[in-house]
């Protein structure tokens, strides 16, 4: 089980850490900014607004991608502080979707503790699993969509296309995971020393709670 939450860690890391600093150079937009020739504050950032910019490269930003989201560059020349009153970043609220959705993809992985290759299977036998995985589902939907300023996200939410991207990389969770299975346990540290027996009843305890929740279906199989 360490392997598989040190290595997920490091591959969400590494995402997030990919979308917020280089996320505005490949996350489509087309709404905002240069985009809003109506000057819709609804929709987000105004064109007017936007080539009103302080410094001249996102002033001049064309808004086919999302507008970067960090407040200041790192010479210390804003970057979105200058749009903190307009409406949270889009930039950031995609980072903050791509973040929940890995761990949406991730509950379902932790299903499988034992490395067990079918990770859906008996999805549908755990009512109580679903409810909550859906409603968490529907609850950071609406959170995004029509969070806004409450919940530090866009006022317009994100875009059909800017959600298809966001679910194919979270969606890259159940891979990760499938890929992980076959890696030894060795290649993580062991937290605490663990007696055989204690580990041999532990195996046992596992084999009759699997026995108790698949064995009569297993029956009616084999029947």
């Amino acid at each position: 089980m360490i392997k598989h939450i040190l290595c997920m860690s490091i591959f969400q890391t590494i995402v997030l850490f990919a979308i917020i600093f280089f996320g505005y150079n490949f996350f489509p937009e087309g709404v905002e900014g240069a985009f809003n020739i109506t000057n819709d504050k609804s929709i987000g950032i105004t064109k007017l607004r936007a080539a009103s910019h302080p410094v001249k490269k996102w002033a001049e930003w064309d808004y086919k991608f999302v507008m970067n989201g960090m407040v200041r560059d790192f010479d210390g020349s804003q970057i979105y502080e200058y749009f903190a009153n307009d409406t949270p970043s889009r930039h950031l609220t995609i980072v903050f979707n791509v973040f929940v959705i890995l761990q949406i993809f991730n509950m379902i992985s932790s299903r499988k503790i034992n490395d067990e290759l079918n990770i859906f299977k008996d999805v549908t036998t755990n009512p109580m699993f679903m409810g909550v995985w859906l409603a968490i589902c529907v609850l950071h939907f609406i959170i995004i969509q029509y969070g806004s300023i409450v919940m530090k996200c866009h006022v317009a939410g994100l875009t059909s296309e800017q959600w298809i991207w966001c679910l194919i990389i979270g969606s890259f969770a159940l891979p990760v995971n499938f890929i992980l299975k076959f890696v030894p346990d060795s290649i993580a540290f062991t937290m605490g020393d663990e007696d055989p027996q204690d580990v041999e009843d532990a195996a046992n305890d596992y084999a009759e709670l699997k026995l108790k929740a698949y064995g009569n279906t297993q029956l009616l199989q084999n029947a």
